[in-house]
């Protein structure tokens, strides 16, 4: 069994940072209850806590290690960048940092609840009818014709074959779109890179319980929803919908600007390249330039050949 990384205890009930585990006296010491899972609010607030920490730590006077152990568990995420994070549905998690996000969801019951939850915003159904406008209007004709038997029977068949037709097509959309939420809501952590896409969208309704974030990758169509990535967040807390649709928008507008600042970046960088390609070719015409000079000098006998082959060695850089 595990002991407790302060007092060696024996751990029957236990708390995890890092590769620290301890009892719940000694996470007393230090309040790791209140900072080990790092769900942080705002990088402010993992200052603060991680300064209470210390604070605790080194007035129980625990040891160095432990002290060093901190430290390092909340630098993981200074020097990522950490920006933000929110709590979405089903145990989602969204943490932002300078360059990535993550999408953090716990387990598969979770996972079963975002499916769900994901049918709800996939109007990508077939509303077909089964009677198009041509088979009731061959049924009018047979009633007015006082053939109704005979052209209802056809137009029966007709709507069998095609609700067997609908229901085959149904049911091989259905084995694409679960092979593709695979994709789309994976159980663990999963990291967007900004540089991979070219917008967030938001999603939210005042009738429906539920909304989310659609990451949009570079090249999709925002359309193209199982191409994208999905955070979902719930909307239905009384009193709190306008307080968590605006927590969404502010986290939206962040990742807004940080996919904006990398493409910007990348703008700058393909400009810097090309100019330095056109200044090499400006640099080399110079230098052929030179060499052309100093040849015409050494066919009229006003330089020597070596005079000539050294000046050519230096602007060649050779």
């Amino acid at each position: 069994m595990e002991k407790c990384s302060i007092c060696g205890k024996t751990l029957i009930m236990k708390t995890c940072f890092g590769k620290v585990v301890l009892c719940k006296k000694c996470d007393s010491l230090i309040n790791a209850s209140l900072w080990n899972k790092r769900d942080f609010t705002s990088i402010e607030d993992l200052l603060e806590k991680k300064s209470n920490a210390l604070s605790l730590a080194k007035a129980n006077n625990l040891s160095e290690n432990i002290i060093n152990d901190i430290n390092m568990f909340f630098e993981e995420y200074e020097k990522e960048g950490f920006v933000t994070s929110i709590n979405g549905k089903a145990g989602q998690i969204l943490k932002i940092f300078e360059n990535y996000c993550i999408i953090s969801t716990k387990n598969d019951n979770a996972k079963i609840s975002l499916t769900n939850m994901f049918y709800q915003f996939d109007d990508d159904d077939d509303d077909d009818e089964v009677l198009t406008a041509e088979d009731k209007l061959q049924l009018a004709k047979g009633v007015l014709k006082g053939g109704l038997i005979k052209t209802g029977i056809g137009v029966a068949m007709s709507a069998g074959l095609k609700q067997s037709a609908k229901e085959q097509k149904e049911e091989k959309k259905e084995r694409v779109r679960e092979k593709k939420l695979e994709k789309i809501i994976k159980v663990g952590d999963k990291k967007l890179l900004f540089n991979n896409y070219c917008l967030v969208d938001t999603f939210s309704k005042a009738n429906t319980a539920n909304g989310y974030l659609k990451f949009v990758p570079i090249g999709i169509n925002s359309n193209d929803i199982y191409e994208c990535d999905y955070f979902f967040f719930n909307n239905s807390i009384p009193f709190e919908s306008k307080k968590i649709k605006q927590r969404v928008e502010n986290i939206k507008k962040i990742i807004d600007e940080k996919i904006e600042n990398i493409s910007n970046k990348k703008d700058i960088e393909i400009k810097q390249s090309a100019q330095k390609v056109v200044e090499k070719s400006t640099n080399e015409n110079d230098r052929f330039e030179e060499i052309r000079k100093y040849k015409q000098l050494l066919d009229e006998g006003i330089i020597t050949e070596e005079e000539f082959q050294t000046k050519k060695k230096e602007l060649l850089n050779l």
